[in-house]
């Protein structure tokens, strides 16, 4: 089981560890202090009051009043039936039954409630804070005689006291700790996590047409700082990259012109011709192939740079251009048994050269055009998309990925469909924020749509 995202980054793992240590640290208080309370109720105690109320009772003494213990810790009384408690014997005491009480017993008959227990705990033994009317602790064992009782008791108190005083100071240095642990904590989110979401956030922001931009280097941490010029060093050999190949089209497209604008005067010159009918139809298509690679070179020259203000600026009317396509498109019918059908023309305006949209739109009537043998390729345009679908045999996207590789595979060996003229497509949709989706059935034709997400 994969855990989320933001519990695997690192400062997670940091805070998680520091807490953990803070969790661990205040269970092995709370055992310190179990083990400490354990000492004052130890069944040690128990067996000294039983020893000395065996000795009471063992003395030959009539009055075992004599041999009572009345000074230091350990003190004894009996208490006749029907008399009053000697003076010096706290008063609670002359409520128990016969029995052992252990220090806590007798809190829980005192007050059983569980913040009384709590605030013993806490109030200090010494200071300006300590209490100096608090009761004593007792242990004691009550032991039935004839005519009375007889109460032995051990004061507690001093034991208890340091006992209580070593949970405080426990407590307090888990105070202590989890304080240093929150700073800690603190001090990780501003020195690095902070500046790691600001080197993120700057990198997000990097805008991909700006070749130029470069993250600062002036964090604090040398770790970052070495991140940031490792990727400005990255962003330059981009930058390099990218110069050379816009260099390579500016080079090849100057290469290229340069033919293509002979062949297309040489044409021009054989259309002042009377040409036989049969020649015609070459020449028709040698005029398309001039306007086809006339128009790839302009498409990769616009999209292998930055656009200027001024271009950023055009916008087409959609609506208006899409039926002046759609006839531009009719001679590649002439024929077969199919027409174009226009569909909802709605009004649609976009943030794009007119060139950039002729080619993207233009290329995916051609492509429908070409794979079409009958029926009908019908357009329609909406505010948020361009639908064109046609009435052909479709594909199948295994056979065709099947049929890219043997191509790959053999260089010499056109793989068929659509080539650069989707490739232009879907990056001029790439370019400006659009998607461009193609949906095809064997049976039920091809759907090519294009989402205008910006507009």
């Amino acid at each position: 089981m994969r855990l989320p995202l933001r519990l695997r980054s690192l400062r997670w793992l940091i805070n998680g560890s520091l807490l953990m240590f803070g969790a661990m640290l205040a269970f092995v208080l709370v055992v310190q202090g179990r083990l400490s309370q354990g000492l004052v109720e130890h069944p040690i105690w128990q067996q000294v009051l039983a020893s000395v109320t065996r000795s009471v009772l063992q003395s030959r003494q009539m009055d075992i009043g004599y041999m009572l213990p009345t000074k230091g810790v350990v003190k004894g009384w009996f208490l006749a039936n029907g008399e009053p408690a000697p003076p010096d014997m706290p008063a609670f005491l002359s409520t128990l039954a016969p029995g052992y009480y252990r220090e806590s017993e007798l809190d829980n008959i005192a007050d059983p409630s569980y913040l009384a227990k709590f605030m013993t705990i806490l109030t200090p033994r010494w200071g300006p804070f300590a209490d100096a009317t608090r009761a004593r602790i007792y242990t004691v064992l009550v032991t039935s005689v004839p005519h009375g009782r007889l109460i032995m008791s051990i004061d507690m108190t001093e034991l208890e006291d340091d006992q209580n005083g070593s949970v405080q100071l426990s407590v307090l240095f888990l105070l202590c700790n989890l304080f240093l642990i929150g700073l800690v904590i603190w001090w990780l989110h501003l020195s690095l996590t902070r500046p790691v979401e600001d080197l993120a956030r700057r990198m997000r922001e990097l805008d991909p047409l700006k070749l130029s931009q470069r993250l600062p280097t002036t964090y604090r941490k040398s770790e970052l700082k070495t991140i940031a010029q490792e990727a400005n060093a990255h962003l330059e050999r981009v930058e390099l990259a990218l110069e050379r190949e816009r260099s390579l089209l500016d080079q090849a497209s100057h290469e290229f012109r340069t033919p293509l604008a002979i062949i297309s005067g040489a044409t021009d010159v054989l259309h002042k011709h009377q040409l036989p009918e049969h020649a015609q139809r070459p020449l028709d298509r040698i005029d398309e192939a001039i306007e086809t690679l006339t128009q790839t070179m302009d498409a990769l020259l616009y999209l292998s740079r930055e656009p200027s203000p001024d271009e950023r600026k055009q916008v087409t009317v959609l609506d208006g251009l899409l039926p002046n396509l759609v006839r531009d498109h009719t001679y590649i019918l002439a024929g077969k048994p199919m027409q174009f059908v226009l569909d909802a023309i709605e009004h649609v305006s976009l943030q794009a050269p007119e060139s950039m949209v002729r080619i993207a739109v233009g290329n995916l009537l051609r492509n429908a055009a070409e794979h079409t043998h009958e029926g009908e390729i019908r357009v329609s345009l909406s505010k948020v998309k361009l639908c064109i679908r046609d009435s052909g045999p479709g594909f199948d996207a295994t056979q065709v990925a099947q049929r890219f590789t043997e191509s790959l595979k053999q260089p010499g060996k056109r793989a068929g469909g659509a080539g650069m003229g989707l490739f232009l497509t879907q990056r001029i949709c790439e370019r400006f924020g659009w998607r461009l989706t193609l949906e095809s059935l064997v049976s039920g034709g091809t759907s090519a749509t294009i989402h205008f997400l910006r507009q």
